[in-house]
């Protein structure tokens, strides 16, 4: 069943557009690993806080996901960008 899968994360003020960016060029392969559905970003109008929302074939699928992710250095490098630790939350489709 689809899952769809909210981040929040604060980006330090200074290295928003550098995020920008470096999202710009991650999520095209974040959007083609095997289970990924869909990956948008979206920036708070605060400026800082950005919203990623992604649906996903299986919650284990994105886990695979990160875990090639923190593997790789990305996510790590993004971390570096941030303010304090990302929120990630979970939520299963009904069939409503």
């Amino acid at each position: 069943m689809t899952v769809m899968v909210q981040v929040e994360a604060t980006v330090d003020r200074s290295k928003v557009e550098d995020a920008i960016e470096f999202l710009s060029e991650k999520f095209p392969e974040a959007r083609v690993y095997d289970g990924c559905q869909n990956v948008t970003a979206y920036l708070n109008e605060d400026g800082e806080t950005f919203v990623f929302i992604e649906h996903w074939d299986s919650k284990e699928q994105f886990e695979n996901y990160m875990n090639w992710r923190q593997e790789s250095g990305t996510f790590g490098t993004f971390l570096e960008m941030l303010v304090g630790e990302p929120n990630i939350r979970f939520f299963e489709q009904t069939r409503a």
